[in-house]
């Protein structure tokens, strides 16, 4: 099996391995692969309430609670589901 060349990153850093040698040196100083297409998103991705759920939290923000004025209704859930 033939060596491809590939990018490996680090952060927000990549660089490209272009021989198997390469791409072990890489590899022992902590570089690694992007685990697959669903980590890139489309331009086109919009969105939506469980996206704005998961910041809100990683922020450490309160959620409303039930009933109070602008939280999400159980049909905005459902929908978002």
């Amino acid at each position: 099996m033939a060596f491809e060349e590939h990018m490996m990153y680090k952060g927000k850093e990549s660089e490209k391995a272009e021989t198997k040698q390469e791409h072990q040196k890489l590899k022992k100083m902590g570089w690694g692969h992007k685990k697959g297409p669903f980590k890139m998103k489309s331009p086109l991705y919009k969105k939506g309430l469980w996206d704005n759920i998961h910041a809100k939290r990683a922020r450490g923000e309160k959620m409303r609670s039930k009933g109070d004025a602008g939280a999400p209704t159980e049909q905005a859930i459902k929908d978002s589901q």
